[in-house]
């Protein structure tokens, strides 16, 4: 066995598998639906901007108020109880908030799995820049 892994090759296909599916249900929804993607990653980036974005996508009216109590509902300190952001609690659901952070978690050989799998979507949401991402693991 290998020791330096914390997944099993099956494990990775199954996420890249659930991942993808997830993905093609979208690219079938748009087809049909006006669909709004929104990345965790322009979350962290500028929450509030996301959030009026979705609010006007879904045609709802929007009170500065209810804007500022969303971003304090879903912020990290407040769904982590407490933990700062990119601060690790083993047992919490809640991991640390941070941008690329399943990256932290997959060897090269992981990552090479995962992109055979769901590659092609991950460079079309743009979640990686290119198809050899794995190799900067």
């Amino acid at each position: 066995a290998n020791l330096d892994r914390f997944f099993l090759d099956q494990e990775i296909e199954d996420w890249g598998r659930h991942w993808v599916q997830a993905m093609q249900i979208i690219e079938k929804a748009k087809q049909t639906h006006d669909v709004k993607i929104v990345h965790y990653e322009d979350m962290l980036k500028d929450a509030k901007k996301e959030l009026n974005d979705i609010f006007s996508f879904l045609a709802i009216k929007k009170k500065d108020y209810i804007i500022e109590e969303c971003l304090e509902a879903g912020s990290f300190k407040n769904m982590s109880r407490g933990r700062d952001q990119g601060q690790v609690k083993q047992d919490s659901h809640v991991r640390k908030g941070i941008i690329g952070d399943w990256k932290n978690y997959f060897t090269k050989e992981d990552g090479r799995i995962f992109n055979e799998i769901a590659g092609d979507m991950l460079l079309k949401y743009n979640y990686v820049v290119n198809k050899d991402w794995f190799n900067e693991i």
